[in-house]
């Protein structure tokens, strides 16, 4: 499928709201596509929401992509280096994240006017892993006069004050009931529990990072997905947590359940009550996840993974 633009639901968002409400469904339609036909909006949206979802490959292409087409200026670029900074995260350099989207707030191009408030959050994030707390804090504090709302931008704004504040700031944040997506609920849960962890608590920490975890699943964002997990088994949680070590959603599981048990897209979209065309997106994203390139291949890697799966008990 050649990709020329997006519904108007879609490019409509700012890129904060598209990090925070976009679900599977919305990027069902642009997530098999040609991308010598995608326009740099188009393609922007479509890096954001890859590098979301856990498929760095086709985050960076597309991110490429609408970089041939944008300004040095355009508020896209907040969008390209999103979603180049989840690739980086899904890899785990936190130091080439950090690099990526700290550009977005660096001298003279600094993006704050035109959507980087949508960046502050990660900011926060990668820069606690890689011992740029205090670069992030200069950052954080160009949004002092920011309306505080319960926006996508200033919801990141709060999330990253949280992640760079002191135990008291964070773990209130975590048990606020301030309104907050559910993508900001996760990543705060994840941000205690990493601190919680890296200073001797990792009993502690646990907890935490199992409700971010399962947040991330159900949100279906990949890339938090994988830090959280790999967080959590860090953690020392085994036994049941094996079932979130898994690089694929629950979804993605139980399709591949049902690809291994030779059933054609169509028929596995009956079994699971989705589209064929759901089941085959869901196909385009499992394939790198996993290095696989078959249906065959596909079926070996989940027969040696489903005992640690709940998709298993899809019947």
């Amino acid at each position: 499928m050649t990709l020329t633009h997006l519904p108007p639901a879609v490019t409509s968002r700012s890129w904060a709201q598209v990090l925070h409400d976009q679900s599977p469904s919305d990027i069902d339609d642009v997530a098999d596509v040609d991308l010598a036909g995608t326009g740099a909006e188009s393609a922007a949206v479509l890096a954001l929401c890859a590098g979301l979802r856990g498929t760095p490959g086709l985050a960076r292409r597309s991110a490429a992509r609408a970089e041939r087409f944008t300004g040095e200026r355009s508020r896209t670029i907040v969008a390209i280096q999103l979603a180049r900074t989840l690739a980086w995260m899904w890899d785990a350099d936190m130091a080439a994240a950090y690099q990526s989207v700290s550009m977005l707030f660096i001298g003279d191009r600094n993006h704050g006017g035109d959507g980087s408030a949508a960046a502050i959050g990660i900011l926060a994030e990668v820069a606690l892993r890689c011992g740029q707390e205090n670069a992030a804090r200069l950052a954080l504090a160009q949004f002092d006069d920011f309306p505080r709302n319960d926006s996508a931008e200033a919801q990141e704004i709060a999330l990253a004050a949280a992640i760079l504040g002191d135990d008291t700031a964070l773990e209130h944040a975590v048990t606020a009931r301030a309104p907050q997506s559910a993508l900001v609920v996760a990543r705060l849960n994840l941000a205690w529990g990493v601190r919680l962890r890296r200073t001797g608590r990792g009993r502690e920490a646990r907890a935490p990072l199992q409700a971010a975890l399962e947040l991330f699943d159900e949100l279906d964002s990949g890339t938090w997905r994988r830090i959280a997990a790999q967080e959590l088994r860090g953690a020392g949680h085994g036994g049941a947590a094996a079932t979130t070590i898994s690089p694929l959603s629950t979804q993605e599981m139980a399709v591949a359940h049902a690809i291994s048990l030779g059933l054609s897209n169509r028929e596995a979209a009956d079994r699971l009550y989705l589209s064929p065309r759901t089941v085959s997106n869901h196909l385009y994203s499992i394939y790198p996840k996993l290095g696989v390139r078959s249906r065959t291949q596909l079926a070996r890697w989940y027969e040696g993974n489903r005992d640690s799966s709940p998709a298993s008990s899809v019947n």
